[in-house]
């Protein structure tokens, strides 16, 4: 189904010091061309002022959602930033080691593996699902046998080799390469939230056939974004993925259902150990990610865009300004509160010096205005808000 690809094309820039008005930002946007694939070729983007101005509003609306789910929570999301995720000096890549990747869905972890493989050429290769990703779903009988070569169920069956990249949990890696260098990606987790649904949304009914009844859950994608967050069966993908993978299995996190806010404090408290552990942590939106990883390798590594989330098929589109809904926007922070305390501690330190809620606001703008020609069909290659303009919303 494409668990092993992905990744969303991010880009940092610098923050201009100017401020333009939201005004001037939707008039930049109702001017503005883009090219699409091919040379000579130009097409015309009409974004709807509506959506632009929702888009905007939407921001202030996380940032809001955020500080209330906060105040509601109490000490299980503010106490837990005393004890952040220390700054430790990153020993260097050994190649005597196995080098394990934790790929979580949605984090461009198909890029990365991508990368490391022509940069390392290792011998031996590794990739599959555990547990995990599946919840309490058992009827893998039902999956096609091409796929089940994938599925490992026990940590015992998992192979020796010298590099890894999963969709698995630490607890089963961790016990199949004991002596690995562990490495992992994190991304702003609102945005990771809404790709992983639109991904699903736009998955076909000929791949899905191969996935047996396990395609049934997928298609709750296809629900409005509501429901699709309300939806128990699939808590294994949308509540705090992270988090999940870090730690399963856990008492305190259901297999059938969302985490309980009553233990946010003390799974934050493990995972935040958990990631300490791994040899090369950092968060997608940093612009200098490349250049950290061949640092950290020792030698050049170029990362490549690969399997980007689809447009959506003409019959599953959707406004989605209708999507952003009230009640959608708090199930996407609640959704997803775990995952971005973790985001916010790596990127403490990783993007020291930038304003992190800029950081967040301009990569949800960018996010959420592709998404939307996503839901329309209109274009592969969206806009891409200047700096200036990201600081005039930063600034609402």
């Amino acid at each position: 189904m494409g668990l092993m690809r992905g990744l969303a094309q991010h880009s940092e820039h610098e923050l201009d010091r100017r401020k333009p008005s939201i005004r001037g930002l939707i008039d930049d946007l109702a001017q503005c061309r883009a090219k699409p694939w091919g040379v000579g070729m130009r097409r015309e983007i009409a974004p709807n002022k509506i959506l632009i101005r929702k888009l905007s509003s939407f921001l202030v609306m996380l940032r809001q959602r955020w500080c209330r789910v906060s105040a509601v929570l109490g000490k299980t999301t503010t106490s837990v930033r005393g004890d952040s995720i220390e700054p430790i000096e990153r020993a260097r890549f050994k190649p005597s080691r196995p080098l394990v990747h934790m790929h979580i869905p949605k984090t461009a972890g198909t890029t990365l593996t991508a990368a490391l493989i022509e940069t390392l050429r290792p011998r031996t290769t590794f990739g599959g699902f555990d547990r995990v990703l599946f919840g309490d779903y058992e009827d893998f009988a039902s999956i096609d046998k091409e796929i089940r070569r994938w599925l490992y169920i026990s940590a015992d069956a998992l192979p020796a080799v010298d590099f890894v990249s999963a969709h698995m949990a630490y607890s089963t890696l961790r016990r199949a390469f004991a002596d690995a260098q562990f490495i992992t990606v994190l991304r702003e987790p609102h945005t990771r939230l809404l790709s992983q649904w639109l991904y699903w949304r736009g998955t076909s009914d000929e791949i899905l056939a191969n996935w047996g009844r396990w395609a049934d859950r997928v298609r709750h994608a296809r629900r409005p974004l509501a429901s699709f967050l309300r939806e128990r069966s699939v808590a294994c993908h949308v509540d705090n993925l992270g988090v999940r993978m870090l730690l399963w299995p856990n008492p305190l996190i259901p297999v059938d259902d969302f985490i309980d806010p009553r233990h946010d404090h003390s799974l934050l408290a493990e995972a935040r150990d958990r990631l300490a552990g791994f040899a090369f942590v950092e968060v997608l939106e940093n612009a200098e990610l490349s250049e950290l990883l061949q640092t950290w390798l020792g030698q050049p590594c170029v990362l490549d865009r690969r399997n980007a989330t689809p447009r959506i098929p003409e019959q599953l589109r959707s406004s989605l300004v209708d999507e952003l809904t009230h009640e959608a926007l708090d199930l996407v922070t609640m959704r997803s509160r775990l995952d971005l305390e973790l985001w916010k501690e790596v990127a403490r330190h990783s993007l020291s010096g930038h304003d992190l809620d800029q950081v967040r606001e301009r990569t949800l703008l960018q996010s959420v205005a592709r998404y939307a020609t996503l839901m329309t069909g209109s274009l592969t290659c969206p806009y891409q808000p200047t700096p200036a303009h990201t600081s005039a919303i930063a600034g609402m």
